[in-house]
This record gives C-alpha cells, sequence and structure tokens, in this order.
C-alpha cells in the first residue's frame, strides 16, 4: 500500500514555487526525465498483461480529453498514464515517489499542455512520443523504452524553450513601438 499523503508537506512548497517562478518548470522537467525514463524502462522490463492493459486505456482516455480541448482533463489522464507505467514497473520505491510528485507532476503537465497549444503540431508530435513510449513498453524493449521516454520529454522542453524565446521577442517588440509612440 502506498500513501499519497506521506509527502504532502514535500509537494506542497514545490507547488507554491511552481506557481511561483516559471525557470522552476525546467527544473521539474529534467526530474521527469529521470523518474520517467526509469519508470518506462523498468515497466518494459517487468510489466505485466494486465499492466499493459491498463496502459493502453489511459492513452485512450488521453485522446478522449483532448477531443473536448479539456486542458485539466487531459493533464488528469496523462498523470494516470504516468502512475500507470509507474505501477508496471513494480517497484514501491518509485511509485511512491510518482504519486507523492503527483500534484506538481500534474501542474507541470497542465502548463506544458497551454502552452504547447500555441503549436498545433506539438500536440500530434506529443501524442506521436507517447504511443512510441507505450509500444517499446509493451514490446519488453525496456532500453527503447526509456530512450523514448527520453526523446518526448526533449521534444516538449526544446518546444517550450522556442515558445517562450519567441513570446520575448514580441514582448521586446511591443515595448519598442510603445516607446516610439510615446510624446517626445
Amino acid at each position: 500500500f502506498v500513501s499519497e499523503h506521506i509527502w504532502k508537506s514535500f509537494s506542497d512548497p514545490l507547488l507554491n514555487l511552481l506557481s511561483n517562478h516559471s525557470e522552476t518548470q525546467l527544473d521539474l522537467l529534467e526530474a521527469r526525465h529521470a523518474l520517467e525514463g526509469i519508470s518506462a524502462y523498468f515497466a518494459a522490463l517487468r510489466g505485466t498483461e494486465e499492466d499493459f492493459a491498463r496502459i493502453q486505456s489511459s492513452v485512450l482516455k488521453i485522446s478522449e480529453a483532448q477531443e473536448k480541448h479539456d486542458f485539466e482533463a487531459e493533464a488528469s489522464t496523462v498523470m494516470e498514464f504516468l502512475i500507470a507505467i509507474t505501477e508496471a514497473t513494480h517497484n514501491v520505491v518509485i511509485l511512491h515517489i510518482v504519486r507523492s510528485l503527483a500534484p506538481l507532476l500534474e501542474q507541470n503537465i497542465l502548463q506544458n499542455f497551454k502552452l504547447l497549444r500555441h503549436r498545433p503540431e506539438a500536440v500530434e508530435k506529443v501524442n506521436k512520443h507517447r504511443a512510441n513510449i507505450v509500444d517499446a513498453i509493451v514490446s519488453g524493449k525496456p532500453d527503447t523504452a526509456r530512450e523514448m521516454s527520453h526523446s518526448h520529454l526533449a521534444y516538449i522542453e526544446e518546444t517550450l524553450l522556442e515558445l517562450t524565446r519567441e513570446q520575448s521577442r514580441r514582448e521586446r517588440s511591443l515595448r519598442r513601438i510603445q516607446q516610439g509612440n510615446e510624446p517626445q
């Protein structure tokens, strides 16, 4: 039995930090590389048919949430997907860590989705990455599963950095325009 509340005091300050400092989103994405990569690896190595069915079912729920354009539901179902993969590791320590960080991870996922929606092709690519991760897990290819997980998160990180740079350029441009329109 793994309690989701044991580390509640651990995750609450992190939630506050994330909500106040957007740059910490990248720190969390780096941590997700470690957690999700090792989870995908061990899920492919140790997962059962029941585990694989739960993982595949969670992917269908993600698609349903996407069709409704419901970011919160989508983030919640992606978290269910990550938990299903972590459960398939059959490692209670990894599962406990991921469950303890679930509110933090789900908030990160939600914020990422809101930004990625500015690039419609990004959503399609993220879905393809997720399918590749599932395929590697179900096929019992641990190294490939870990690589697919890392590729997925690296793509998200690169896309978010590009979007942030674009936003910064727009803001600078707007400031220059506004300064040029001020009376002398």
